[in-house]
């Protein structure tokens, strides 16, 4: 198990309905310096990763972990329609601002960071894979790292209850959330525990009172049956505010952080092979 101190945490996620919201109205509102000509992606990134940090000290070593399902889906989507169906030479801030570490880069840039960058995309566990090579890496050899979940909603929403798996029922979001990381854990907002992955997480946590759960996006309906049933403590689900999207687990533990003063939390999430990862959140 690995233990960390959470220095500071943002949430920021919403319904994608009845349309994406304005980003770059919001980003302005909160960071004046915010970089021109960039793409929505990174501007979602920017807009959580600047809340996140500000006000905090930061190291300029600080590692940034960024954990992503759909990555720059809008203009990946323009560049190859631009491209493949209207045979056109692709725009080069939209051709640039597509590289896989773009948004992590104006993030560093941003707040003065230059240690380790790096993008994760592990489906609906895309965060919490972020999460665990960060967490790995700030208890082997200290300092901090900031870590962030972000996907926007750039395809019709019909389009993204398939690419998900999700039902009619279901209401797709977007967002960019992120914790950020230390070794230490004297000062700090809340407290991380990362369990190894397990067969049977109900073998590892216990509900109470004092107790609350969660659910990752990538365990399917009789699954989350499963490890509901007979769960004593509270259920933190989140999805009602922030929406589905892959990397919403940044949502649910930033939102945690914020909202549960001397609460914990236990959030299960799945790996590979049917294997189940549990993550703590202690607050206070």
């Amino acid at each position: 198990m690995i233990e960390l101190g959470i220095l500071g945490a943002a949430a920021v996620g919403w319904p994608a309905q009845p349309e994406p919201r304005p980003v770059r109205d919001l980003l302005k509102q909160v960071c004046p310096r915010a970089p021109r000509r960039v793409n929505r992606y990174i501007e979602l990134a920017l807009l959580g990763a600047w809340q996140c940090a500000a006000g905090r000290a930061l190291q300029t070593d600080c590692a940034l972990w960024l954990g992503s399902g759909r990555g720059y889906a809008g203009d990946t989507a323009n560049l190859l329609e631009s491209v493949l169906i209207r045979g056109e030479a692709p725009m080069p801030v939209e051709f640039i601002n597509v590289s896989g570490n773009a948004a992590g880069f104006y993030v560093a840039q941003l707040l003065g960071l230059s240690g380790r960058n790096s993008t994760i995309a592990a489906g609906p566990a895309s965060f919490e894979a972020a999460l665990v090579l960060a967490a790995a890496g700030v208890a082997a050899r200290g300092g901090q790292a900031l870590v962030g979940g972000v996907d926007e909603c750039a395809y019709p929403l019909a389009h993204h209850r398939v690419r998900l798996g999700l039902g009619e029922e279901a209401v797709v979001g977007e967002g960019s959330s992120w914790l950020l990381l230390a070794a230490g854990q004297e000062e700090c907002e809340a407290r991380l525990r990362l369990h190894r992955p397990v067969d049977n997480p109900k073998a590892v946590f216990a509900g109470d009172g004092e107790t609350w759960l969660s659910v990752g996006s990538g365990i399917d309906a009789a699954a989350r049956r499963e490890l509901l049933a007979d769960w004593r403590g509270g259920v933190f689900d989140t999805s009602a505010e922030s929406g589905a999207y892959d990397s919403n687990a940044g949502f649910t533990l930033a939102r945690f952080v914020a909202s549960k003063p001397g609460r914990r939390l236990v959030h299960v999430s799945a790996e590979s092979a049917g294997r189940y990862r549990l993550i703590e959140v202690e607050v206070g």
